[in-house]
């Protein structure tokens, strides 16, 4: 069953640069993991960009927590954190109930 992780921050002002370069550095390397999640994406808030929602779709439960355990998600939050004005709130995982696609 696929697992979801999502997080939401606010990036601090003039830092969106340096937190996209962050974020897609950290994407090559945690996309080539045997446990890599199946997506990645940062999305931002239609009203204030600032406002970040990330969200890591994982093939299982199982597959997450072997990617965290290895210290992936850390290192993600490390790379960063220095682009914040507060710390993250990571929601507990979530597991797909369903799912309709075209």
């Amino acid at each position: 069953m696929r697992y979801l992780l999502l997080a939401e921050c606010r990036v601090a002002s003039g830092l969106m640069k340096e937190f996209t370069a962050q974020v897609q550095q950290w994407e090559q390397d945690a996309l080539r993991h045997a446990d890599a999640p199946l997506y990645h994406a940062v999305y931002l808030g239609s009203d204030d960009p600032a406002s970040v929602l990330v969200i890591t779709e994982f093939e299982s439960r199982d597959v997450a927590a072997r990617f965290a355990a290895d210290g992936r998600l850390d290192a993600f939050w490390d790379a960063v954190v220095s682009c914040m004005d507060d710390p993250p709130v990571e929601r507990d995982g979530y597991d797909l109930f369903y799912a309709a696609t075209p």
